[in-house]
This record gives C-alpha cells, sequence and structure tokens, in this order.
C-alpha cells in the first residue's frame, strides 16, 4: 500500500516535472528583448518542439530505454534547468534539477522506468 502511494506519488512529480520543462522553454523567448511577434513565435515554437520530442522519445510509449533513456532524460531536463538558469532564476534552476535527480533515481529504483 506504502509503496503504490510512493510510486503514485513519484509519477505526479515526474509529470509535473514534465509540464514545467515545456512551461520553462516556452516562457523563457518572452524575457528576451525583441518584439512581441518574435517573442510569441518562438516560445510557442519551443514549446512544440520540445512536446514533439518528447512525444517521441520520452513518453511511455517510446522505444528509449537503459542508458539511452537516461541519456535523453537528462539532456531534456537539462535544456529546462538551463532555461530557469539563463532566466537569472538560479536557485529555482537548482531545485529544479535536484527534484529531477531525485526522481529519476526513485523511477529507477522503484522499477518504474527501464
Amino acid at each position: 500500500m506504502v509503496l503504490s502511494i510512493i510510486k503514485a506519488l513519484n509519477a505526479t512529480v515526474a509529470f509535473a516535472l514534465e509540464l514545467a520543462t515545456l512551461v520553462a522553454v516556452g516562457y523563457w523567448p518572452f524575457t528576451w528583448q525583441q518584439s512581441t511577434a518574435v517573442r510569441a513565435f518562438a516560445g510557442l515554437g519551443l514549446a512544440a518542439v520540445m512536446a514533439s520530442v518528447w512525444g517521441t522519445f520520452g513518453s511511455p510509449g517510446s522505444s528509449l530505454s537503459g542508458v539511452g533513456r537516461i541519456v535523453f532524460e537528462v539532456c531534456w531536463f537539462g535544456v529546462g534547468i538551463a532555461a530557469v538558469y539563463v532566466m537569472r532564476r538560479r536557485r529555482l534552476a537548482l531545485g529544479f534539477a535536484v527534484v529531477f535527480v531525485v526522481n529519476a533515481v526513485l523511477a529507477r529504483v522503484l522499477h518504474q522506468i527501464d
């Protein structure tokens, strides 16, 4: 019972991290000193690209597993963490990174991800 609750909480945190990555990457261009059109196009475009990449390689139905999955996740979430960092939210980026690492380790220990 307790293990199933921990697994559910970890899966919820994983989903929140996925959404946070999309939001961070999509919001980052809105901090640029460009026209509104450029910022909107870049923000929506980057979020769409990231969502497509996640859907192809990161979703539960993807064919990635093992080391390939770990490398993909580090790169994908790293982009989100970097976006937060370059927006000068360093503590938030550090917190994001810590939560990602703990979540990823738990997902492997609890056999939620191959």
